[in-house]
């Protein structure tokens, strides 16, 4: 069963992407101002942030082309866990970004989600049908993807009042 929700952080870290764009951008305005004393431009912020979502996209494109040929090399489980040690090493660098003040390990904990997400919405169900017996094998492939769409509810559930706040601060 733990293994159908596995889905729930994918979707979570995919739902929560625009949601938290606000605080992201402030955390690079913040950055750049202590490393270079001067704000950054519109442009440029745009841009980083534009390069920093693609980052998630990119990751998650490469690993899922190459998700047979890990499968296949280090079975499905190992496969599986490999991607969850993806995860751990990118919450790591992800929250040493803001201890260190570093764009770059942001971006490098976003492309690390990617992968992971990448492996992970293919890994998944297919170690589901390969261990669950024949009569369930729709249930659970069911519950996998209902799991991922509740885990994007979860993510813009929990940004939403911080997005709200801030329009109304801006406003």
């Amino acid at each position: 069963m733990a293994l159908v929700l596995g889905s729930l952080q994918i979707g979570y870290h995919t739902g929560n992407i625009n949601a938290s764009q606000m605080v992201i951008e402030e955390f690079f305005n913040q950055t750049w101002k202590e490393q270079f004393q001067e704000p950054m431009s519109l442009h440029a912020l745009t841009m980083l942030w534009s390069f920093t979502v693609s980052t998630l996209v990119l990751g998650a494109t490469v690993s899922a082309l190459t998700v047979g040929i890990v499968a296949d090399h280090y079975g499905r489980r190992n496969s599986i866990l490999i991607a969850n040690s993806l995860y751990i090493m990118a919450v790591a660098f992800m929250g040493v970004s803001k201890i260190a003040g570093s764009l770059e390990a942001l971006i490098v904990g976003r492309f690390l989600i990617g992968l992971f997400c990448g492996l992970n919405m293919t890994l998944i169900p297919l170690y589901i049908q390969e261990i669950s017996p024949t009569r369930v094998h729709g249930a659970f492939s069911t519950m996998n993807q209902l799991s991922q769409t509740v885990g994007i509810f979860i993510g813009q559930v929990k940004s939403w009042p911080w997005t709200r706040i801030t329009t109304i601060i801006s406003t």
